[in-house]
């Protein structure tokens, strides 16, 4: 499959990153839908093996996150953003059709939608070391939520292991956080002090709780999440499991589902580190 690229400016110098993450796959209509972050596109398969790309047209496409779902006879699509209200967006045909908007009440990131089989939609959301995965109940006419969210998933590090931040799950220690956040400062004198303690909190030992991706089987729900960073090579994929699609959850007994110590799950090593944590406060710092 065919990457795309993205150019950051460095210290000193120009920084190229492989784009095709976050991809959310469906099969709708008989095909194979996978649609990855920052591609300005989806790929289509009859196999798995074999993809075709087909352009977008019309939605966010350098929103991160991507998410699509089947919801009767339309499939379903939203993206990432912190600053502004994020729309969803369906199509019966994604390849030769229009998407039509609905437009959309409040920002999210890391987004899952997700259709009962009674009819009723929820909604999941979160990616932050500070706050939680969000649930909610949708309207599925406006796609307006039906009442407040819900906190649904928060880190537990003294508990949960593989949740535990930093390469090998050895967290940072004060010195090498404050070397990062200096390192920002050089690189751009000026910054608030506001900003470098929210730089503080990205890069420090709090775990990115995130990828939210709800599943239905045998009448239970399976609230899927990541952690703690996909920077380090202890990156993780756990699951709570609940009788209801808002919960309570509790963690299974089998987790993490998927993970392997060492570094399966490793992107781009100390490079993608410093596109992540730059990433995150590039808004920040305009």
């Amino acid at each position: 499959m065919e990457y795309k690229y993205q150019f950051v400016e460095g210290p000193g110098k120009m920084l190229t990153f492989r784009e095709a993450a976050d991809p959310s796959m469906i099969l709708f209509h008989g095909k194979y839908y996978m649609f990855p972050s920052m591609t300005a596109g989806f790929l289509v398969s009859d196999n798995l093996h074999d993809w075709k790309f087909y352009p977008l047209r019309g939605l966010p496409i350098h929103d991160y996150a991507p998410d699509v779902r089947v919801i009767g006879e339309y499939m379903y699509f939203s993206a990432s953003s912190r600053t502004k209200n994020c729309s969803f967006y369906r199509t019966k045909d994604p390849i030769s059709g229009v998407f039509e908007e609905i437009e959309g009440t409040f920002p999210f990131w890391d987004p899952n939608l997700f259709a009962d089989d009674d009819g009723r939609v929820y909604f999941y959301w979160g990616c932050s070391s500070q706050t939680p995965i969000y649930g909610v109940e949708l309207n599925p006419r406006d796609m307006k939520p039906k009442g407040e969210p819900l906190e649904l998933i928060y880190s537990n590090t003294t508990v949960i292991g593989y949740e535990r931040n930093g390469e090998n799950h050895i967290p940072k220690t004060l010195e090498q956080i404050e070397e990062i956040v200096q390192g920002y400062v050089k690189g751009n004198p000026g910054i608030p002090d506001e900003y470098l303690n929210m730089i503080r909190q990205a890069v420090g030992n709090d775990p990115y709780i995130e990828g939210a991706w709800m599943d239905k089987h045998n009448g239970k729900y399976y609230l899927q999440y990541s952690s703690p960073g996909t920077e380090y090579n202890v990156y993780s994929d756990g699951v709570y499991v609940s009788n209801k699609p808002l919960g309570p959850f509790t963690l299974a007994n089998n987790n993490p589902f998927s993970y392997k110590p060492g570094g399966s799950f490793q992107v781009l090593g100390t490079d993608r580190q410093w596109k992540i944590n730059t990433g995150i406060f590039g808004i920040l710092q305009l």
